[in-house]
């Protein structure tokens, strides 16, 4: 395939829904003699700017079709961004038809999100399903070899950067680059669909109101911006605004209280990792019980509850240094104690977290993966041993696990009682991370002969459940699969401890 290094602008289609900074672009496009197409909106938006651009129709010798719901799904528009400049049959192709090559595509998305989000009826949300948009995105973006694609009103500026600095051209590099956000794009509006759209879980938001600029992110030399409506998950009732770590904690700690459903819970976040987690009957006795885990790592962390905080609880926590608090609601009298300390974050949460695809920029690329699957009932496990474990045991057993889902790999966490003991996690061998869990366990001065472990992936060999059988452990649950299994359960089976089969794997990194 020949690729130009820097390919030169010629044209441009352009077919837009937000028309915010159009034409500030189609200005700068101009200034570098590239002829613009667009489709009708975009087209009579542009004239009235005073902006010269040719209508799609004179391509396709139709106007939009149904109502609007086909404007550019044609031969003659798809044949300008997909052909191959190298490829004779195909320039053959191009001259014969006298079709324009279109060497950027400027395009964005119905608004399916906005449409969800103010509640609009299954008709509506259909009619806001993209399909032109889409293709023509997709298409701009497999052919990135010679043709640039802008699917979001943010990239504007960075375009008009390139442009200016390359006298109407853009390279290699950057139409590479430009391609991956617009698959990556297309790839999240398909899963806002499939999950808003049938689900009704997922609510996005809206792009262009939902941009603020943080502090700096994870330290002070890096910069760092939010991309979404924190309001509709948090709504921030005092003090200074949320910092990059802040949100990364914060929803840390709205994902392991979603494991919980009607005891109180209070989760103790510390660097995405739980650092405390305890039921209790009242949000009091649940702050009690999770600090008591790790005082020490509790200092500095965010502190967040499934059910309404009161003045005995408030009282308590404004005795330590915190990020930020969030529980679902605060009595008065709460709230008028956290007045007193008005530099304390103090949040509200509006909504639950959207059960929705996870994405990540990793080499100059995203990776995307489904959520974690639902942390299975004790009784669906595989209990590997002879002696089997009590109810209790159980209940103490699923309890651990859907914490250890939450903690970074290689992750261990000790509990009795529906109260997290001792946890070790991001460690780069799963020995060492049940060490720092037993450590920690006896540096608060708990007694580990009535504890259980979960480990959120499998043990390679029996050290580690020699080391906890050492400390007085008797029951673990894990995901098995490893070689090390038969050795592991031989262990096990002579020292009558108890050991249960999950199946599932929850690494997290």
């Amino acid at each position: 395939m020949v690729r130009l290094h820097k390919q030169k602008i010629t044209h441009a289609l352009l077919s837009v829904q937000d028309k915010q900074g159009l034409a500030s672009l189609a200005r700068v496009l101009q200034r570098w003699k590239i002829k613009l197409y667009g489709s009708q909106g975009t087209q009579a938006f542009l004239a009235q700017q005073g902006i010269s651009i040719q209508g799609i129709a004179s391509l396709t010798g139709e106007n939009a079709l149904l109502g609007g719901r086909v404007k550019t799904l044609h031969p003659h528009i798809f044949s300008g961004i997909l052909y191959r400049r190298e490829v004779k049959s195909d320039v053959v192709d191009i001259k014969k038809r006298r079709l324009p090559s279109f060497d950027l595509v400027v395009v964005n998305l119905y608004p399916f999100a906005d449409t969800l989000r103010q509640g609009g009826t299954e008709s509506a949300l259909i009619e806001h399903i993209d399909i032109g948009g889409v293709a023509l995105v997709r298409a701009a973006a497999k052919n990135y070899a010679h043709v640039g694609v802008v699917c979001k009103t943010l990239q504007y500026e960075t375009l008009i950067h390139w442009l200016d600095a390359q006298k109407g051209r853009l390279t290699l590099a950057q139409r590479r680059q430009l391609a991956c956000e617009a698959f990556a794009h297309s790839a999240q509006y398909d899963t806002m669909i499939a999950t808003g759209l049938l689900h009704k879980q997922y609510i996005p938001l809206k792009e262009k109101t939902a941009t603020r600029g943080l502090r700096y992110g994870e330290n002070p030399h890096q910069k760092a911006t939010f991309y979404g409506s924190l309001e509709s998950i948090l709504q921030p009732i005092q003090g200074s605004a949320m910092s990059y770590n802040n949100l990364l904690d914060a929803e840390a700690a709205l994902h392991l209280l979603a494991e919980f459903k009607g005891r109180c819970a209070c989760a103790i976040i510390k660097h995405s990792n739980p650092c405390g987690f305890a039921l209790g009957d009242t949000p009091y006795e649940a702050f009690q019980r999770a600090l008591a885990c790790d005082k020490l790592s509790a200092f500095g962390g965010v502190f967040a509850f499934n059910q309404s905080l009161d003045e005995a609880t408030a009282q308590a926590l404004s005795s330590l240094f915190f990020e930020l608090v969030i529980a679902p609601g605060y009595t008065s009298e709460a709230l008028a104690v956290f007045l007193s300390h008005k530099k304390r974050k103090v949040l509200r949460q509006n909504g639950a977290l959207p059960n929705a695809a996870q994405w990540r920029s990793v080499l100059n690329g995203v990776l995307m993966q489904t959520p974690p699957s639902r942390t299975q009932n004790a009784n669906e496990w595989e209990v590997a041993t002879f002696q089997k474990p009590t109810l209790d045991e159980k209940k103490d057993l699923l309890f651990a696990l859907k914490v250890v889902k939450h903690v970074k790999s290689n992750a261990i966490v000790l509990a009795r009682h529906a109260q997290v003991i001792g946890c070790g996690g991001g460690q780069t061998s799963r020995i060492d991370a049940l060490q720092i869990a037993i450590r920690k366990a006896k540096r608060a001065a708990f007694d580990l002969t009535e504890a259980v472990l979960a480990s959120e992936a499998f043990f390679p060999f029996p050290d580690s459940v020699e080391l906890a059988h050492n400390e007085g452990i008797k029951t673990f649950v894990q995901p098995g699969g490893s070689i090390g299994d038969k050795k592991v359960i031989q262990y096990c089976d002579e020292h009558h401890l108890k050991m249960c089969f999950t199946h599932q794997r929850y690494f997290k990194h």
